[in-house]
């Protein structure tokens, strides 16, 4: 998906669907990966309180 459109704006729901009930890639202490999978999915959390899922910076000044 990322490479048919490098510049797009992925979705919460979209960027978590690579991560959700896949099956893991190796056995646990065998390697390490970075991933975004846990920020993306923080997010989520985030925005389902928050009842948005505004792209605007959350401490801006009130």
């Amino acid at each position: 998906m990322f490479s048919e459109d490098p510049a797009r704006i992925f979705t919460l729901d979209e960027l978590n669907s690579f991560v959700l009930g896949a099956p893991a890639q190796f056995a646990p202490g065998e390697k390490k990966v970075y991933t975004n999978a846990n920020t993306n999915l923080l997010g989520a959390v985030v925005e389902q309180q928050r009842g948005s899922s505004s792209p605007t910076s959350s401490t801006s000044a009130s």
